[in-house]
């Protein structure tokens, strides 16, 4: 059996949310719902590695050699590179530092930060629904091939 506090909600948060002695699994406010703690990584690498299974996924393995070879093969890597150290790691850190900083989603987020930038938080939104669509196709391609393999091999 848990140990369950009680604790005195001020403006709509527990007073003592900064009280690192008073976290525990289960909490209960004085309205009684019982509201449990946000998971936590083991550790960094363990986050790392998940992020940039995110990021990376199997659409841009698939991808990146087919634009190196259209768009000039090695003279395509260098503005690539430049640009993915200049824009990339930036925007993703950006993003990543939002998220840990105001414990919110995409949306909400932004909103955290400025009620104005509300809408790079839903136009992300859509994009990744848009991107999504081209990834599923890909996706089933994979799964296509996983199942036909071997279906055509002449002995």
């Amino acid at each position: 059996m848990t140990a369950e506090k009680t604790i005195p909600i001020i403006n709509g948060k527990p007073e003592d949310a900064l009280d690192p002695e008073a976290s525990s699994t289960n909490l209960v406010h004085s309205n009684d719902k019982k509201v449990h703690e946000r998971g936590h990584w083991n550790n960094k690498v363990e986050f790392v590695l998940s992020v940039a299974g995110e990021i990376i996924g199997l659409g841009n393995v698939w991808r990146f050699p087919y634009l190196c070879y259209k768009n000039g093969g090695g003279a395509f890597l260098i503005p690539y590179v430049v640009f993915f150290i200049c824009c990339g790691i930036p925007v993703f850190f950006l993003e990543t530092a939002l998220g840990q900083f105001t414990s919110e989603g995409g949306i909400t987020c932004w909103r955290k930060v400025c009620p104005l930038f509300e809408g790079i938080g839903y136009a992300t939104q859509v994009i990744e629904a848009h991107l999504n669509v081209y990834y599923i196709i890909i996706l089933a391609w994979a799964i296509f091939y996983l199942f036909n393999f071997g279906h055509y091999c002449v002995l």
